[in-house]
């Protein structure tokens, strides 16, 4: 991805979540959270004295064998159903957009999520031609990447 496609798919991201912020809903997707539910502290709003934090970063898994126009509408549902679930949403939240071959590398994918814990939203198509089929994660924004990391390190960025 070019670092200006880049540039509008993080700026797509953070309109989404704009949108979605409060609007928790379950789509016709699979409906599930995987996972905790982190929240972001209070006291970092508070005003009183600066809270020191890593950033988060917002990582969504997106299918390469979809269509540009598919894979980008798939990253905003993943992006947006992923990130509804904390309080707030800092600007300095680091966007990563990988990319999985297929729908069976993305299964795997999914699975080890899973097994790992980590709390993710799993974006599946009900229209067709794609009947169901996985199409993209979104993965509730974290801090704590070396986790993410054992499961996502041998992912490519979205090209």
């Amino acid at each position: 991805m070019t670092g200006a496609l880049q540039g509008q798919v993080v700026s797509i991201l953070r309109k989404a979540f704009e949108a979605l912020r409060g609007i928790h809903r379950k789509n016709s997707c699979d409906g599930r959270v995987i996972g905790s539910s982190p929240t972001i502290s209070k006291l970092e709003n508070a005003g009183s004295s600066p809270v020191h934090r890593a950033p988060l970063y917002h990582y969504v898994i997106v299918r390469e064998d979809l269509s540009r126009g598919t894979a980008l509408a798939q990253t905003v549902h993943a992006a947006g159903e992923s990130s509804v679930l904390l309080e707030t949403l800092p600007e300095d939240t680091r966007a990563v957009v990988l990319a999985a071959q297929n729908e069976a590398h993305l299964l795997q994918v999914e699975a080890l999520l899973r097994a790992r814990k980590i709390p993710h939203r799993a974006i599946r198509e009900p229209d067709m031609p794609h009947n169901g089929a996985l199409m993209a994660i979104g993965l509730v924004p974290s801090a704590d990447r070396k986790k993410i990391q054992k499961v996502t390190s041998k992912l490519p960025l979205l090209r």
